[in-house]
């Protein structure tokens, strides 16, 4: 758990059960983040430059976010045709557009313009100021979508956009770069490149690209990344949900500098200042110290039959949100794994479930039961863990 000394650069700390994400940093030293609560409902923090925090409440799930020209915030809403926007003195407006609507709007333009992928990368829809629905094409060949995520979109530094697709390419206004990996996340730098972060392989690299589409790919040292930040400097800054960051310089020099809390997501406000979130804090610059350390987890390692009606035991070190997966080796797997999900006052036990067609083919034939558990923390230290049980007569 961090420190005391570690909470100085706190500006939000929500419950076990609650979970911040979404983190935007504004022109003018404040910043956005989402705030997703029980039930359902997502409120959006509003943290002024001068550290008070104003919430906007009670949105649906709220899609994508992006910053427009005057500091405001802007999400895709409960429907295609409508939008959020939260300005920065705090307060919510929504905004109907008409059909079919910007899923998530990722991207702004000075001229006050909001501007979104297609799933498969091949159109852009540009929204106006007027409201106006325009659809371009972004010089992509339709690609395969990931699931639920979209194509990533930024704006780059001269005003151009630069857009990634699944087939390892990306484009600004005539450019068109081969990466060497696919695109997880970019930022854009100040001269008109972008940072490129590539999960396909181990460890994680980072790809600065200049705007005349020149490259250089630098390794990350250490493993799973989950966000990048441009810095002023030309740097970019690496999140690995870890107690450190890590700089490298558009030479590929890396540094791993120490950070106030286990950061998931990162961004650089209009001043140069660093902000710094993760599932259960957003924190304002590098102050203070942080442990990191997630609850430790316990599961048997074989069960027997009748026991595995009630559920296999695991055991969390301490006070945590934990949810637990489970899946039987069997022919006829359940079609989508129900988890089970438990808020923990204290170090203690529970029971995870297993779905009741996967036991009755089991008690036909013995077998293994692979459990898969993810804690998370007051610290928003979030840590992952498999387990394989056996289940004996």
């Amino acid at each position: 758990m961090c420190s005391t000394s570690a909470s100085a650069a706190d500006v939000l700390r929500v419950g076990l059960r609650e979970e911040v994400h979404g983190l935007l940093a504004g022109p003018d030293g404040g910043a956005y983040a989402q705030v997703e609560r029980p039930g359902g409902k997502t409120d959006v923090a509003r943290v002024l430059p001068d550290g008070r925090t104003v919430l906007a409440r009670g949105f649906p799930l709220l899609d994508g976010g992006a910053l427009g020209p005057d500091g405001s915030a802007w999400y895709g809403g409960d429907r295609r045709s409508r939008l959020v926007r939260v300005d920065p003195a705090g307060t919510a407006h929504t905004v109907a557009v008409p059909e079919p609507g910007l899923l998530a709007p990722l991207a702004s333009a000075p001229d006050g313009t909001l501007w979104g992928p297609s799933e498969e990368a091949e159109t852009l829809t540009r929204l106006g100021p007027d409201g106006r629905l325009e659809q371009t094409a972004s010089g992509h060949d339709p690609c395969s979508p990931r699931g639920l995520d979209r194509p990533p979109l930024v704006r780059a530094a001269d005003g151009a956009l630069w857009l990634a697709d699944e087939c390892r390419v990306l484009t600004r206004d005539g450019v068109v770069v081969e990466l060497p990996g696919g695109a997880d996340a970019l930022a854009a730098d100040p001269t008109g490149g972008v940072w490129v972060l590539q999960g396909d392989g181990y460890p994680y690299e980072v790809v600065h690209v200049t705007a005349d589409g020149r490259l250089l790919a630098t390794t990350l040292p250490r493993g799973s990344a989950s966000d990048i930040a441009a810095a002023p400097d030309g740097s970019v800054w690496v999140a690995f949900r870890r107690c450190t960051v890590t700089r490298v310089g558009a030479d590929g020099q890396v540094t791993n500098v120490p950070a106030p809390l286990a950061a998931k997501e990162l961004a650089f406000d209009g001043t140069g200042q660093l902000w710094l979130a993760n599932r259960a804090r957003l924190a304002r610059g590098l102050d203070g110290t942080c442990d990191g350390s997630a609850p430790r987890v316990r599961v048997p390692r074989r069960t027997s039959l009748a026991a595995l009606r009630r559920g296999i035991p695991v055991t969390v070190s301490g006070r945590a949100h934990v949810t637990a997966y489970t899946t039987a080796d069997v022919k006829e797997p359940a079609f989508s794994a129900t988890p089970t999900t438990r808020t923990l006052p204290r170090a203690g036990r529970f029971r995870a479930r297993v779905a009741y067609s996967e036991r009755r083919q089991i008690e036909r034939s013995p077998t293994t039961v692979r459990v898969v558990v993810s804690v998370t923390d007051d610290e928003g230290n979030e840590e992952g863990h498999e387990f394989r049980v056996r289940v004996t007569r």
